[in-house]
């Protein structure tokens, strides 16, 4: 069973047709994380964890203009729908790209 249910629109001009996690997954993930924690920990543990379903959906992605971006936008929407964590606001932290963005901070709840 996903989380998100059939696909889910990430942008006007691109469409996923999967869900980005399984349920079963993002539990696994959380798992591996302190109970505080922002998006870009959540990524780089899904990177590690999960190598081959990040990159194919990073892939999916590979016709927009910016497809690490547009991706990790829409996992932080995916932890914003969830009822198991908390928003507690902007941190900034490194990201990926080694640069330092505003990402949300979050806790298990």
């Amino acid at each position: 069973m996903s989380f998100l249910g059939s696909g889910f629109s990430i942008s006007k001009e691109r469409k996923l047709h999967m869900p980005i996690l399984e349920e079963k997954q993002i539990l696994a993930i959380l798992d591996m994380l302190d109970n505080e924690f922002d998006s870009h920990a959540f990524i780089f543990e899904f990177m590690k964890s999960f190598p081959v379903v990040y990159t194919q959906r990073l892939y999916d992605l590979v016709d927009t203009s910016d497809p690490i971006r547009i991706f990790h936008a829409e996992i932080g929407k995916m932890l914003k729908r969830r009822n198991d964590i908390k928003a507690l606001g902007k941190d900034e932290t490194i990201n990926v790209r080694g640069l330092h963005s505003a990402n949300e901070k979050w806790r298990k709840i």
